[in-house]
Order: C-alpha cells, then sequence, then structure tokens
C-alpha cells in the first residue's frame, strides 16, 4: 500500500527523518518566540534606561544652573554674612550693647525699645527667605555733635543692619541737645511658617 504515492516501506524509512525534521521545527520555533521576548525586553530595557540617562541629564542640567547662580551670587552671600545679616536678628546682643552703653556713660540718659521682628517684603522666585525689620526708638541726651556720632557709629557696628529712619536733635539751654530717632534693625530669614511669628 502506498501513502501519498510512497510506499509504507519506505515511510518507516523516512519516519526518524520526518520526526527529526518535525522536532528541529519545533525548537526553531520555540527558539524563535525566545529570542523575540528576549528582544522585546531588551528593547524595554534599553527604553529605561534611556528615560533614566534622560533624568539624570536634566538633574545634571539643573545642578549646573544652581552652581553658576551660587557662584554669581557668593559674593553678595558673603558680604551679608559678614554684616550678620542672615537668618535670625541679634536682639539679645543689641540689648546689651545698649544697655552696655547707658552703664558706660550715665549722662545720655538713654531710654530705647525695640518692637517684634515683622516681615518687610520676600524674596522674588521662591518666596522662602524674607526682608524682616525690627523697629527701634532710641531717646538720649548728647552733649554735643560728637556725642551723637558715637553713639551713631556704636550702633551701626552692632550685628545686623541698622538703617536710620529719622532723627531728630533738639537744643537744650546749657545741657547740649536731645535726640531722638526712630531706627530698622533689619536681618534676611526664611519665611516663618504660616500663622507663626516673625
Amino acid at each position: 500500500m502506498k501513502l501519498g504515492g510512497v510506499p509504507r516501506g519506505d515511510l518507516r524509512l523516512l519516519a526518524p527523518g520526518l520526526l527529526a525534521l518535525a522536532l528541529a521545527i519545533t525548537l526553531a520555533t520555540v527558539l524563535a518566540v525566545a529570542l523575540l521576548r528576549q528582544s522585546q525586553h531588551g528593547q524595554q530595557a534599553q527604553r529605561v534606561h534611556t528615560q533614566e540617562l534622560d533624568d539624570l541629564r536634566q538633574q545634571l542640567a539643573q545642578t549646573r544652573r544652581h552652581a553658576d547662580w551660587l557662584a554669581r551670587h557668593a559674593a553678595e552671600f558673603r558680604a551679608l554674612q559678614v554684616q550678620n545679616l542672615l537668618e535670625h536678628e541679634h536682639r539679645l546682643h543689641w540689648l546689651e550693647q545698649l544697655d552696655a552703653l547707658q552703664l558706660a556713660q550715665p549722662a545720655l540718659q538713654l531710654r530705647y525699645s525695640i518692637a517684634a521682628r515683622r516681615i518687610v517684603s520676600t524674596a522674588p522666585g521662591e518666596g522662602e527667605a524674607a526682608l524682616m525689620a525690627s523697629a527701634m526708638t532710641l531717646n538720649y541726651l548728647a552733649r554735643d555733635e560728637e556725642d551723637f556720632s558715637r553713639v551713631h557709629a556704636r550702633l551701626q557696628a552692632l550685628p545686623g543692619r541698622l538703617l536710620p529712619r529719622q532723627c531728630r536733635l533738639a537744643r537744650q539751654a546749657a545741657s547740649g541737645f536731645t535726640v531722638s530717632c526712630r531706627y530698622d534693625w533689619l536681618t534676611i530669614a526664611p519665611l516663618p511658617p504660616s500663622g507663626a511669628t516673625p
């Protein structure tokens, strides 16, 4: 008997070859599917790595911009540090120095008051820092203009930035003159949390 024109005896001889061929085709198909999946996984991994690389490049660019900004403003920052304008106000130091001045020169009859710190303005951009001011009134008796200049110079030497707002000098008959001044002590500090006192 013949099957498809091939004698049965010949089919038995061809069976091992056909079986090997079928096995080879099956293995080739499995291998092709595995390679396709690996290729797809590799492409996905490459997309992920490419995205990570792009993210790192963006972070590097941002860090470089920040470093450039810091380099451009470093001198200004150091100047503010030297003037003790940054972070906190030096209220206790101011009070101690004013009290020491009164003890050293009781004839001045020094009287002063320093108000609570207030926000004058916030920094442009991110708004994380603010210019703060503590208003101070200062009254005393000066024998002459040199007393006035010495007191003013001593105040200017204290930490923070002392900004004179107004000074009035009124001549007294024989005892010199009275001095009445208003100042703002300026500092730069981070903005306080909402609802907190500066």
